[in-house]
C-alpha cells in the first residue's frame, strides 16, 4: 500500500482521490484506475433533462453514524486516538451531494431493506426484525421495481437480500418474485466466511470463492455494463459489509497494519477488523464508481445509506455499547445517509427529520414516477435535495418486533420531533429523552415529573403514536 494511505489522505484531497488511484485502487476486482477525477466527475450529471436516469442506491450493512468521519459532531467526539476507517469515496459522496444528519431505520436490516422497498413501515409489512419464518416480505407488497417497471427502467438487486425465501414467495427467487428483472448475491442474512459463500443468481445458487464485497461490485458493473446507452436503470446494491464475521479483507483493499487474521486476535480486536472491512467497502465503492464511469454507465444519482446502527462491540464511545445495533436507540437507529449527483441542486447538510422508508418516493421521483396509492408512509426527499435547509417531517417514526427470541423490554417504537424522543418498549415501560441536548440518551426525563415543555411534547408524542397502527 502507499505511503499517503498509511499515513491518511488530507481533506483537501479526498475528492481528488475519490475514485481511485490513491488507495487500494489495484484490489482483486478491477486495474488500479488514475486519480483526480472527483465526486462530480463520478457522476453523470450532465443536462438535468436528459435521459437516461441511471441510479446506483448503496446499502451498508451495520454501519452507523459513529463509524463515519464525515459524521464526527462535537457532542460525538471520539476519544483521543481514535481512528476512523478511511473512507474517501463514501465521505466525497457526502460532501458532494446532501449529508441527512437525522436520518433514522430501523435498528435491523431486514425491516430498513422492507421499508425501502415498499415505502412502508413494519407494522405494516409484518417485518419488524431480521427475516425468520413469520416476518417475509410478502408478495402483495407493492414494490419500487415494480413500481418503475411500467416506465422502462431497468432494476437490479446486487448483494444481501434478507427478506426471505419461502416457497411461497418464491424461494431462492424471491427477489425476482418482489420485481427485480436481476438479482445476484446470497440471499441470507449472514455470510459465514467473506471468501467462500454461497451466491444465488436469478434462483440458481453456486458457490463463490470471490471475496464478498468484491463480488457484489463485480456483479453491479456486470448487469450496468449489459444496458443499453440509452437505457434507465435502478442498481439496488446491497453490502454485507461491515457486517459479522469480522475479518481480515485482502490487503489491496485495505492499510490496517497488524491484522494476523486468527480467529483469537479478531476476538480480542473486533474494532480493527470492523474499520478494515468499512475501508475495503469503500475502495470497491470508489472501484464500481470508477468503472461505471469509464464504462459510459456512469450514475446520474447515488444514495448512500447504513442499514442499522453499528455493534455494540466496535460502537465508538460516548455511543453506547448497550444502546446499539438492535436497540431502538440512537446508536441502533441513526444512520448515515446522502444523496449525490443530478438530484441535488443545492448540496448540503440537511438536518431534517427523514427515514429510510423516504427512499421509496425519492428513487421513483427520480424516474419521474408518481407512487399513487403505494409507499404510504414514505416522503419524497426532492425538496431537501433542492433547499438542505427545507424542513422536513414533523416526527420520524421506527420500531422493532417479532424477535423470536426478543425481550420485550427491547422491542417496542420510538418516535420523535426532532427535540424530544419517546420510547415506548412492549414491557409497557416509556423513556423519554431532550434529544437536542442529550443526543446519547442518557437521562430519561419520565424517572421524574416533566417540566411543562417536556410534558406538552410527550402527550403530542403519544398521540402520534396512537395513529399509527
Amino acid at each position: 500500500m502507499s505511503g499517503s494511505c498509511r499515513s491518511g489522505l488530507l481533506w483537501a484531497t479526498l475528492l481528488a482521490a475519490l475514485l481511485g488511484g490513491a488507495c487500494g485502487a489495484d484490489g482483486p476486482g478491477g486495474d488500479a484506475t488514475p486519480a483526480g477525477t472527483d465526486a462530480a466527475d463520478a457522476l453523470d450529471t450532465a443536462d438535468r433533462r436528459s435521459p437516461p436516469r441511471r441510479v446506483l442506491l448503496i446499502i451498508a450493512d451495520d454501519l452507523g453514524v459513529d463509524q463515519l468521519d464525515v459524521y464526527r459532531t462535537s457532542d460525538s467526539a471520539p476519544a483521543s486516538g481514535h481512528v476512523y476507517p478511511t473512507t474517501p469515496t463514501l465521505s466525497g459522496l457526502c460532501d458532494s451531494g446532501v449529508r441527512f444528519d437525522f436520518a433514522w431505520s430501523a435498528p435491523t436490516c431486514s425491516p430498513t431493506r422492507a421499508t425501502i422497498l415498499t415505502g412502508r413501515y413494519g407494522f405494516r409489512t409484518g417485518v419488524g426484525w431480521a427475516v425468520a419464518k413469520k416476518n417475509q416480505l410478502k408478495l402483495s407488497e407493492t414494490t419500487l421495481p415494480e413500481l418503475l417497471a411500467p416506465a422502462g427502467v431497468a432494476t437490479a438487486n446486487v448483494g444481501k437480500w434478507h427478506l426471505g425465501t419461502d416457497d411461497d414467495i418464491g424461494g431462492l427467487s424471491a427477489p425476482n418474485q418482489a420485481g427485480w428483472q436481476h438479482y445476484a448475491g446470497p440471499v441470507d442474512g449472514v455470510l459465514t466466511d467473506y471468501a467462500t459463500w454461497e451466491r444465488t443468481v436469478d434462483g440458481e445458487t453456486a458457490t463463490s470463492t470471490t471475496y464478498a464485497t468484491t463480488a457484489n461490485v463485480d456483479d453491479a458493473l456486470a448487469f450496468a455494463q449489459a444496458r443499453r446507452a440509452d437505457e434507465p436503470w435502478l442498481l439496488w446494491v446491497a453490502f454485507n459489509a461491515p457486517h459479522t464475521p469480522f475479518h481480515k479483507p485482502p490487503n489491496a483493499l485495505h492499510d490496517s497494519d497488524g491484522l494476523s487474521g486468527a480467529a483469537a486476535h479478531v476476538k480480542k480486536n473486533p474494532a480493527l477488523y470492523y474499520r478494515a472491512m468499512v475501508q475495503a467497502l469503500d475502495t470497491e465503492v470508489g472501484r464500481l464508481l470508477s468503472e461505471l464511469k469509464s464504462r459510459g454507465q456512469a450514475p446520474t444519482d447515488v444514495v448512500f445509506v447504513g442499514d442499522s446502527g453499528s455493534p455494540g462491540q466496535v460502537a465508538v464511545a460516548p455511543w453506547h455499547v448497550d444502546k446499539a445495533k438492535g436497540s431502538l436507540y440512537e446508536g441502533g437507529v441513526r444512520v448515515p445517509l446522502c444523496v449525490a449527483g443530478r438530484a441535488v441542486t443545492k448540496p448540503g447538510v440537511s438536518g431534517a427529520l427523514v427515514h429510510t422508508v423516504d427512499l421509496f418516493a425519492t428513487l421513483a421521483g427520480f424516474f419521474g414516477v408518481a407512487t399513487g396509492d403505494a409507499g404510504q408512509d414514505s416522503h419524497d426527499l426532492a425538496p431537501l435535495l433542492a433547499d438542505p435547509s427545507a424542513a422536513g417531517r414533523d416526527v420520524v417514526y421506527t420500531e422493532s418486533f417479532g424477535n423470536p427470541q426478543g425481550d420485550p423490554s427491547e422491542q417496542g417504537r420510538a418516535i420523535s420531533d426532532g427535540t424530544y424522543k419517546l420510547i415506548q418498549l412492549e414491557d409497557g415501560s416509556e423513556r423519554l429523552f431532550h434529544l437536542a441536548s442529550d443526543r446519547h440518551e442518557g437521562t430519561n426525563l419520565l424517572a421524574s415529573a416533566l417540566a411543562a415543555p417536556a410534558k406538552q411534547a410527550y402527550d403530542a408524542l403519544v398521540a402520534r403514536l396512537a395513529t399509527l397502527k
